[in-house]
């Protein structure tokens, strides 16, 4: 599916993502979790001693990644690349913890 870049020597960066956005509150819902807000103040210093601890896997800089929301557009790759993705975003979160 991806060697279609290589192959036909398409030049530039895509993102190659499954169709579909996720909100936050869906993903930690289908991981069966309970989201908490603290606050930043709290729970920056929080996660951070807990990772010099080695007590978590989740590095604090993750707290910025889900602060500041993104979205990646699979738009160009299927334009240019005729990319086609095999699974919506949904479907791959939910292969993802299954697997876990």
């Amino acid at each position: 599916m991806y060697e279609i870049f290589l192959i036909n020597d398409i030049e530039g960066i895509f993102n190659i993502t499954g169709n579909g956005t996720m909100e936050w509150k869906k993903i930690v819902e289908a991981a069966k979790r309970k989201a908490v807000s603290l606050p930043s103040f709290i729970l920056y210093p929080m996660l951070s001693f807990l990772w010099k601890l080695r007590l978590t896997e989740v590095p604090p800089d993750i707290l910025d990644f889900i602060k500041c929301r993104w979205v990646a557009s699979n738009e160009k790759a299927k334009k240019e690349g005729k990319f086609i993705p095999r699974y919506t975003t949904d479907e791959t979160l939910h292969s993802f913890l299954d697997a876990r």
